[in-house]
């Protein structure tokens, strides 16, 4: 695995926002001079979500346990909207990610980066319910 590139807390800022407004993980990675992947880690971790999530499309989470794409180690696994509610109570009762990925058998990449995701989606809907009331 390649080394991750040093950008700053400003660019990654920068990146996260500009692909919220549409920008590509490859243009992004062209302007930042960093991988794709690269990208896509920076956004993950900044919670940054894609224009179709923003709309309301389904960011990987699924009515059943379904597979699609390919992810680094075979088919990517998505969670469904029960693993999702799951993932959240358990949280909230205080289960580390650790516990949780190990009871639910999933990665604690992706326990934390579902998590989290959920999370800025939540802060989405709560934005626009505060700009409508006002």
């Amino acid at each position: 695995m390649g080394k991750l590139k040093k950008i700053s807390e400003d660019q990654v800022r920068e990146l996260a926002e500009l692909r919220e407004q549409g920008w590509s993980y490859q243009r992004l990675a062209d302007r930042f001079g960093l991988s794709p992947a690269g990208v896509h880690y920076h956004c993950l971790k900044e919670g940054a979500l894609s224009p179709g999530q923003l709309c309301g499309r389904p960011t990987g989470s699924t009515n059943g346990r379904s597979f699609g794409g390919k992810g680094f180690n075979g088919p990517v696994r998505y969670f469904s909207k029960q693993e999702d509610r799951e993932l959240v109570r358990r949280r909230e009762d205080g289960q580390s990610i650790s516990r949780i990925a190990r009871e639910m058998d999933r990665a604690k990449t992706s326990v934390r980066v579902r998590l989290l995701t959920i999370a800025r989606e939540q802060a989405i809907r709560e934005e626009r319910v505060a700009e409508a009331a006002s």
